[in-house]
């Protein structure tokens, strides 16, 4: 997700048992690309705004509906 004000929006999850992280590296910043590596405009902001919430085959539907509800309550 993209959000304003990572920190809260991660420290209100994180408070209601959701697990956040900001668990990927940006590709462009590993040695294997080091040789095509160019200027990538707008990526550092998008990375200051992305965090990963919950997702995949194994949050249930009520998982999902419980972050849902959590995010609409907003940070």
């Amino acid at each position: 997700m993209l959000v304003d004000r990572r920190e809260d929006f991660m420290r209100r999850l994180t408070g209601c048992g959701i697990a956040t992280s900001l668990a990927h590296r940006r590709n462009d910043l590993h040695s294997v690309f080091a040789e095509s590596r160019c200027e990538l405009p707008g990526l550092d902001a998008f990375f200051s705004r992305m965090v990963h919430i919950p997702c995949g085959w194994w949050v249930g539907d009520a998982d999902r509906e419980f972050i849902a509800a959590t995010i609409r309550e907003g940070w």
